[in-house]
């Protein structure tokens, strides 16, 4: 009833701070995408205000992150969630992973770094994958959980390390483990739901990702 009062007048902008907040989880499913209807069928501009990664995942076509009032990153959805500019915005915006690298050079195409963990034949990545003001010396390679999948430890994968499997989460769609490395770097790592699940609690195993995935960042304040 609000909204529809809000829309009577056709307004320009419509605001909506956290219209969805107070449903239950049903409910809520149903009027998102109601509101993704009206917004397309109406073509009002929204400003949707959330602190619910997957409604904003859903609901916008650009994402604006803030933090003590002021803007740290605006973009679309992808950008924000696979290109953050920070920690800060990484995690906000979703789990994830970061591990620190060194940098320790940069030309055209490439950026080479080294590990105390990661394991990576071609020690560099694409420069492409590497935010613009990341220099050499300390930096995040960071990778979402849903990205990383069990491998041998002689598999030709780009990135790959070793770890403990310390935690199970069994969310239905969706199994989420906790990992940690030899280091003591915390890993999440989020596979598709299953009734035989592929890693045991304690479970010594390697992780590996594909570099199309990753993203590396200056440190910061996360």
């Amino acid at each position: 009833v609000a909204l529809a009062r809000s829309m009577i007048s056709s307004p320009k902008l419509l605001l909506l701070d956290e219209p969805l907040s107070a449903l239950d989880v049903k409910l809520k499913k149903v009027l998102q995408a109601e509101l993704k209807r009206l917004h397309r069928s109406v073509g009002v501009t929204f400003v949707h205000v959330t602190h619910d990664l997957e409604e904003a995942m859903m609901l916008a076509d650009r994402i604006c992150v803030m933090r003590s009032g002021r803007i740290l990153q605006l973009g679309e959805p992808s950008d924000i969630y696979y290109r953050p500019a920070d920690p800060f915005v990484a995690g906000f915006i979703g789990e994830t992973n970061l591990l620190p690298v060194t940098i320790t050079g940069r030309n055209g195409t490439a950026v080479t770094y080294t590990s105390d963990e990661i394991a990576d034949a071609q020690g560099s990545v694409p420069a492409s994958l590497v935010a613009s003001d990341v220099g050499q010396g300390p930096a995040l390679m960071m990778v979402r959980p849903e990205l990383i999948r069990r491998c041998e430890k002689d598999a030709a994968v780009d990135c790959k390390l070793p770890a403990t499997i310390t935690e199970v989460f069994t969310k239905g769609g969706t199994v989420q483990y906790r990992a940690r490395t030899p280091k003591g770097h915390e890993l999440a790592i989020e596979i598709q739901g299953t009734s035989h699940l592929p890693m045991a609690l304690g479970e010594d195993v390697w992780l590996g990702w594909a570099k199309k995935d990753i993203w590396v960042l200056k440190p910061g304040e996360a």
